[in-house]
C-alpha cells in the first residue's frame, strides 16, 4: 500500500463511548480555537472565527466519522456497535474510503456478493470527489476490473491529482494474475511517461523497477538506458541500469506478462471472429 496514504484507523474493539467522548472532546477544542482542530473541521464545513462556538455536537461526530472513512455518524455507530453494513452499493462504496483494512475488506466482500452491481457501483467510486474512496474503489477493481473500467483507470492512473490514487489505479491495470479475466491492457507507456517525468524520485524509480520486469519488450531497454542516462537522481539512474541488465522477470510479473500475452491473444480471436461473422453476413 503507498506509503503516502495516512491511516487513522479504529481499533481491534472500538469502543462508541469513547468515540462519543472523542467527538465532545473535538467540539471542545474547536470552541477553544485549537488550529489544528480547526483544520479537521473545515475538511467538511466552512469554519470561521465568527461561527466556531455555533458547531454542535452532531457535526463533531460527522467530522470524527469522516475521518475513520464513514459517510455519517450513524454508519460508523452501526459498524462498531454490531458490524452492521449499509445495503445499498453506493453507500458501500463511499466506505471503501475507511481507514480501517477490517471495514475495507467487509465492505468488499459485500460489493463482491453483489455481482454486477456491486462491480458498477465501485466503477462509479472510481470519480468520487473523496481520494480515499477513489484508491479503495480502484484497489477492488484490482480484483474485478472488466473491460469497462479500463479507459477510466487509465485516465486515473495518468492525470489524478493524487500520487497514491494514480499508484493504485496503474496496479490495478497491470497486475494481471489478481482478476478472474486478464485484461487486453498494456501500461507500458504510462510506466516509460511515469518513469521520465514523475516529479518524485520514488515514482521514477517504482516505475523504473517495473520497466525492468519487462525489459524484453520492445522499447523497454532502450528507455531504461536513456534513463539511467539522464535522471539526475542517482538512486533513479542505478535502478535503469540494473533493469535494463536484468535477465528475466521475477516469478510473479513473469505470471502477468504471460497473462497479458494471453488477453491480446484472446482478443485478436474474437476480433476475427467479429470480421468473419461481418463479411459472411
Amino acid at each position: 500500500m503507498p506509503r503516502k496514504l495516512r491511516f487513522r484507523p479504529l481499533p481491534e474493539n472500538p469502543s462508541l463511548e469513547q468515540l462519543k467522548q472523542q467527538a465532545k472532546d473535538l467540539l471542545e477544542s474547536l470552541h477553544q480555537g485549537d488550529p489544528p482542530t480547526v483544520k479537521r473541521f473545515s475538511r467538511c464545513f466552512q469554519v470561521t472565527p465568527e461561527n466556531r462556538d455555533t458547531f454542535k455536537l452532531t457535526q463533531a461526530q460527522l467530522v470524527l466519522a469522516r475521518e475513520h472513512g464513514f459517510p455519517s455518524w450513524q454508519q460508523l455507530s452501526a459498524w462498531v456497535t454490531d458490524r452492521t453494513l449499509p445495503t445499498s452499493p453506493e453507500a458501500l462504496v463511499q466506505m471503501l474510503g475507511s481507514r480501517t483494512s477490517r471495514v475495507r475488506a467487509a465492505v468488499q466482500v459485500r460489493l463482491e456478493s453483489l455481482g454486477k452491481a456491486g462491480v458498477d457501483a465501485a466503477i462509479a467510486g472510481l470519480s468520487h470527489p473523496d481520494p480515499r474512496v477513489r484508491y479503495g474503489a480502484a484497489d477492488f477493481m484490482d480484483h474485478h476490473a472488466d473491460e469497462d473500467c479500463v479507459e477510466k483507470l487509465r485516465d486515473m492512473a495518468l492525470n489524478d491529482p493524487v500520487p497514491f490514487v494514480r499508484d493504485m489505479a496503474l496496479h490495478a491495470l497491470g497486475c494481471q494474475r489478481c482478476k478472474p479475466e486478464p485484461l487486453a491492457v498494456d501500461t507500458l507507456d504510462i510506466l516509460i511517461l511515469r518513469a521520465k517525468t514523475d516529479e518524485h524520485w520514488k515514482s521514477r524509480r517504482g516505475a523504473v523497477w517495473n520497466l525492468g520486469q519487462r525489459n524484453m519488450d520492445p522499447g523497454v531497454k532502450e528507455a531504461l538506458l536513456e534513463i539511467a542516462e539522464r535522471d539526475p537522481d542517482p538512486r533513479v539512474a542505478d535502478a535503469a541500469r540494473r533493469g535494463a541488465n536484468r535477465k528475466r522477470p521475477g516469478p510473479a510479473h513473469e505470471r502477468d506478462n504471460k497473462l497479458r500475452r494471453l488477453a491480446f491473444q484472446r482478443a485478436a480471436e474474437r476480433g476475427a471472429l467479429i470480421v468473419a461473422g461481418t463479411l459472411a453476413s
